[in-house]
C-alpha cells in the first residue's frame, strides 16, 4: 500500500512522528491511536510505499480499594 491509502483508511486523526533523508530514501513513521484507547499504531513509510508497521497494546492498570482502606 502507499501512503495515501493507508491515510484515507486512517482518517485524519494521525500524527506525523519522524520524517527524514536516509541514503536517498524518504522514510516517515506515523502513529496513530485507535477508537480503543489502549491501541496504538505505527506505520513506516520510505518512499511513499508501507514498509512496515507495528499494533502496540499498553496494558491498563487497575487499582481496587478496599473498605479497609477507608478509615
Amino acid at each position: 500500500m502507499n501512503r495515501n491509502e493507508v491515510l484515507e483508511i486512517l482518517g485524519p486523526d494521525y500524527t506525523i512522528t519522524r520524517k527524514e533523508i536516509v541514503d536517498q530514501d524518504t522514510i516517515e513513521v506515523v502513529f496513530y491511536q485507535g477508537y480503543v484507547s489502549d491501541q496504538r499504531y505505527l506505520f513506516q513509510f520510505k518512499n511513499n510505499k508501507l514498509d512496515k508497521w507495528e499494533k502496540e497494546i499498553q496494558r491498563r492498570q487497575v487499582l481496587q480499594y478496599g473498605s479497609d482502606l477507608i478509615k
